[in-house]
């Protein structure tokens, strides 16, 4: 493919203005988000979901970080087999793992609350 068939193919940018105010509120909505990027999220948000990816990966990171699939599956089969003891340690375990799914649960509401305007 020629370079001139392939830049026809590209989208054409287009430019915008905005006044000091507008533009202000933009940045603060899109946060770290690229502006272009939560522009087009805004604008087609209804065609489709989004989510911010930054978060998204660190819910990943914490996933195999605090071994929270691996720990609770430790403790359902402890429960499952009447041998799960009321010992400190086991406090402990499903404490860790219910503070991990909360962080990620608060990650992935901020990960997907980023997709409203």
């Amino acid at each position: 493919m020629s370079r001139q068939s392939e830049a026809s193919k590209r989208a054409s940018p287009i430019s915008i203005r905005f006044n000091e105010a507008e533009l202000g509120m933009l940045r603060r909505k899109a946060g770290t988000t690229p502006l272009s990027t939560y522009i087009k999220r805004s604008l087609f948000k209804s065609q489709g979901w989004t989510a911010n990816p930054e978060l998204l990966a660190q819910v990943l990171a914490r996933l195999g970080e605090a071994e929270v699939m691996s720990k609770l599956e430790v403790l359902a089969r402890a429960a499952e087999s009447n041998s799960l003891d009321n010992d400190p340690d086991t406090i402990r375990r499903i404490s860790e793992a219910c503070e991990a799914v909360i962080a990620m649960r608060l990650l992935l509401l901020s990960a997907l609350s980023e997709q409203s305007p």
